[in-house]
């Protein structure tokens, strides 16, 4: 046994351990327990070690108390009542008065170099109604509802009460998925659903860094609320629908943020109930079939029409998505299906059943285009859904009025719909030269696939240039998607095929060319109503112009090509230019407004 060991042992004086905060310095540092012999005023260790027992500062750090809710709930309303007052003062001495909020909130980083005067709307959380309050220049808030901080885009209170009426009568055209009343005013707007009036304004905004700088806003507020904060409400489903449908107002070119963002909108409309539990939909394409029905199955949540609408833009939405990007779409089960029969059967406004149209075709092109996705030994040659498909389309127009389908909006999802139909005959297994054989009923549907891609483009230019300008990427995505069909048709490889007629007939350069001047023209009418930094469409022209060298040289291409053994069409049309087509960022690339 060591001798300080012994010593230890071989003593009569008893000891303790140091109480916590009254260990000496020297156990402190070591981080060892403090042995205080009694009677003496030196630990063992210090003894052992022959070194002086410095007593430690006999300090309790204890940690800061944290406010209760009700303190900071009584903070913020202080914070109220100095934003009033302030406001109240300079507008009796009718000078602007910039306040900064003396707390810091969460959600809010509003740059302080906006590239206007801004007016921030500051929304409280309360169980009835939220007062909206506008002092002068950057505000802090946090609430529990979505925010509505912005910059204002329009100077006067007319100008914004003319955003919201152009949105109302024309953008809202393409996307009624939010009922705005003709008697709801800026104000009730800004209360009711302050997010979504934060994205309205920035798809009408007349100015790109004004518009730059409130999309640099509803993507700060969306990613504080709803990622880092999970907030979930109607009002930011409804927003990131505005941002997904206008996505060439709010991002950044070459950014594939469609993807993103349609997702978690589908993952908001889980979290809010608006659909059931994945796997307890019935069947969900037009040719499984319908299980029996089990007792006490769990019926459709019941839901406000504001709800079902949001429910329905968002399937609307991720049909788009899906088409374009080859994401999985979101499943139509009970809850849409409600939604659907709800509205259509007691509809609050005209809107509704356009809606509710839109998004039973969506339903069509979703099953199309799975079975495009779907291995071949799975749903067998595509060529047998064909019929079917077209038959399913025949009984949904019989069940929609004559007023519904003379609407530009849903006739463009119906020739969106046919086309897309008649592109299965563009897929087909792999067959060597010798044993390709005239397809009587390919030809037919490749002749139909024709006139529908056609009629897709045509329908798009037939538009005013007042609702091009308000047009929604959905539509526009009609028309990529008939000048991409118009590709494939002249360049595929079919035994009875023609393809110098299609291009006699339907010259796809011609129609991209066409598209150019579309774009010029909206520019120039432009010119005269949006500040001189607006140059979304001119430079969408020059884009496109550059486009047009490439395809001509696929098409040069193509009619090079030899048939070669074990050849398809999958192998002719894998063009890089083709291929830009199923990408998002193509889009944002060409049609943006940010630079």
């Amino acid at each position: 046994m060591p001798r300080d060991n012994m010593e230890s042992a071989g003593t009569s004086v008893s000891s303790n351990i140091a109480s916590y905060g009254y260990a000496c310095s020297n156990c402190v540092r070591a981080k060892c327990k403090c042995v205080v012999k009694q009677g003496t005023t030196t630990c063992e260790r210090c003894h052992r070690l022959n070194r002086q027992c410095i007593p430690g500062e006999q300090i309790r750090k204890r940690a800061g108390r944290k406010p209760s809710k009700r303190a900071q709930l009584e903070d913020r309303l202080d914070n109220l009542v100095t934003l009033l007052q302030a406001q109240q003062s300079a507008k009796e001495s009718g000078a602007p008065v910039t306040i900064q909020s003396a707390q810091a909130h969460p959600w809010s980083s509003l740059p302080s170099n906006t590239p206007v005067a801004s007016s921030v709307s500051l929304t409280v959380n309360q169980p009835v109604e939220h007062p909206v309050l506008t002092p002068a220049a950057s505000t802090r808030t946090h609430s529990n509802a979505s925010p509505a901080p912005s910059a204002h885009i329009f100077p006067l209170d007319e100008s914004l009460g003319r955003c919201l009426h152009t949105f109302r009568s024309v953008q809202l055209k393409c996307f009624p998925c939010v009922l705005i009343p003709v008697t709801m005013t800026v104000s009730e707007m800004e209360r009711r659903f302050p997010f979504l009036w934060l994205n309205i304004r920035t798809i009408c905004a007349q100015s790109t860094p004004v518009q730059m700088d409130l999309a640099l806003q509803t993507r700060e507020i969306f990613s504080r609320q709803v990622l880092i904060e999970g907030e979930r409400n109607v009002d930011l489903l409804l927003g990131v629908l505005m941002q997904i449908s206008w996505t060439h107002f709010f991002f950044r070119p070459g950014k594939p943020f469609l993807g993103i963002l349609s997702n978690i909108a589908k993952a908001m409309v889980y979290d809010l109930r608006l659909l059931g539990p994945i796997g307890d939909s019935p069947a969900g394409g037009v040719f499984s079939c319908p299980e029996p029905s089990v007792q006490g199955q769990v019926l459709p949540p019941s839901s406000s029409h504001e709800q079902r609408r949001a429910l329905l833009g968002c399937y609307i939405m991720s049909s788009s998505v899906s088409s374009l990007c080859r994401y999985a779409p979101m499943q139509w089960d009970l809850n849409v299906e409600e939604a659907a029969s709800s509205l259509q059967s007691r509809p609050e406004c005209p809107d509704d059943e356009l809606l509710v149209a839109m998004s039973r075709i969506s339903r069509i092109i979703d099953d199309t285009t799975k079975l495009m996705r779907l291995p071949v030994d799975e749903v067998g040659p595509l060529l047998m859904h064909v019929k079917p498909l077209l038959e399913s389309l025949d009984r949904l127009k019989s069940t929609i009025s004559q007023v519904v389908l003379s609407n530009n909006t849903v006739h463009s999802y119906l020739i969106s719909c046919e086309m897309t139909i008649y592109e299965l005959a563009l897929f087909r297994s792999s067959v060597t030269n010798s044993e390709k054989t005239y397809d009587f009923r390919r030809i037919e549907y490749l002749n139909s696939c024709l006139k529908a891609a056609r009629a897709c483009t045509d329908h798009f230019f037939a538009f005013d240039v007042e609702s091009i300008i308000g047009m929604n990427f959905f539509l526009t995505l009609h028309c990529l998607q008939g000048l991409r069909t118009l590709y494939r048709l002249s360049i595929f490889d079919e035994l009875g095929w023609d393809r110098a007629a299609v291009r006699r007939t339907s010259d796809v350069i011609a129609y991209l060319q066409r598209f150019v001047t579309l774009a010029e023209t909206v520019h120039r009418q432009l010119s005269g109503c949006v500040s001189p930094d607006f140059k979304m469409w001119s430079a969408s022209a020059e884009k496109l112009k550059s486009v047009i060298p490439l395809w001509k040289a696929g098409l040069d291409k193509a009619d090079g090509i030899t048939a070669r053994p074990n050849e398809n069409v999958e192998e002719i049309t894998l063009d890089p230019m083709i291929l830009d087509f199923l990408d998002d960022s193509w889009y944002t690339d060409i049609f943006n407004s940010i630079a």
